[in-house]
């Protein structure tokens, strides 16, 4: 690393550490120096207390404005001064071109190469549990556990009331639904069950609908042998693949060339050899639109 350094001088007020109830979970990059950046949104689900850790260390408070469900991005707003906004470049370098990683203060976290040029990512397999849910007042009450799937192995039994995944509350089957599907076949969840009116901590390894419980295991397994994968890993419109050995809090941050230029954003680690950007020129064309209201507000109160 220490031969990467000055790489991502221009961008030193431009990246910032995303904390939740005080953990770095991210990293968020500047698309504007009034203090709107943009990061990984899926990091963020169920965050109660958000701030921002500052290129100087300094941290401040920050919140959600809005978030892009089909590119896992999410605009935040914070009261940090001093930042200056990236500028995402259009043209990509070719293919083995070696590529860098920065955090906070543009200091260089990681190196890799392009591995493919940007092309859709459709969602992997989809993760499921292997259950019938529906509304219990508190949680989801289940009402059959398919024989021999993931919630019948770990020992979910029919009348269970799921009342949270993840220390995550599940206060319905919209919750619940969704706190599976963003989560990939093979991952490991920790579900919170009452049964009989004592409460109890199921440990299950979610499956796919096309992957037995066994199987996604040993996939998850063989893909984490020197990394683990991002929660959301699949299922984007546009992104480039590169080599780089990220951590899945080192998301959000920007993507450079050897030149210093910022040719994407750092969106997931798909797994032992593969991480995933959404490349400038697609952020060039999404920016715009996800900032557009608060950059009028923020000119309207700027009386311009």
């Amino acid at each position: 690393m220490g031969s990467l350094q000055g790489v991502g001088d221009a961008w030193n007020r431009s990246v910032v550490e995303v904390l939740v109830d005080g953990q770095v979970v991210a990293l968020a990059t500047v698309v504007d120096p009034a203090g709107l950046l943009v990061t990984k949104a899926s990091e963020l689900s169920g965050a109660t207390l958000l701030a921002v850790k500052s290129f100087d260390g300094k941290v401040f408070p920050a919140k959600i404005l809005r978030s892009d469900q089909a590119n896992d991005l999410a605009v935040l707003q914070t009261a940090a001064e001093g930042l200056v906004a990236v500028r995402f470049a259009t043209v990509l370098p070719e293919d083995g071109a070696f590529l860098v990683t920065i955090g906070a203060g543009g200091k260089p976290l990681a190196l890799g190469s392009l591995s493919h040029g940007p092309r859709a990512l459709p969602a992997s397999e989809q993760a499921v549990l292997g259950i019938q849910p529906q509304d219990a007042g508190e949680g989801c009450e289940l009402v059959e556990v398919t024989r021999g799937g993931a919630g019948d192995k770990a020992g979910l039994r029919a009348g269970d009331v799921v009342v949270g995944i993840d220390s995550r509350p599940i206060d319905d089957v919209t919750d619940l639904v969704n706190e599976i599907r963003r989560r990939r076949p093979g991952t490991s969840v920790s579900l919170e069950v009452l049964r009989q009116g004592q409460r109890h901590v199921i440990a299950a390894t979610l499956a796919g609908r096309n992957v037995s419980p066994d199987n996604a295991a040993r996939f998850k397994m063989m893909n984490r042998l020197g990394a683990i994968p991002s929660a959301r890993a699949a299922d984007f419109p546009w992104v480039l693949q590169h080599d780089t050995p990220l951590f899945s809090e080192q998301c959000g941050g920007p993507l450079l060339d050897l030149e210093g230029n910022v040719i994407g954003l750092n969106i997931a680690r798909q797994g032992r050899i593969a991480s995933l950007a959404i490349p400038g020129e697609q952020l060039v064309q999404l920016l715009p639109e996800l900032a557009r209201e608060e950059l009028a507000e923020k000119e309207r109160g700027n009386g311009r």
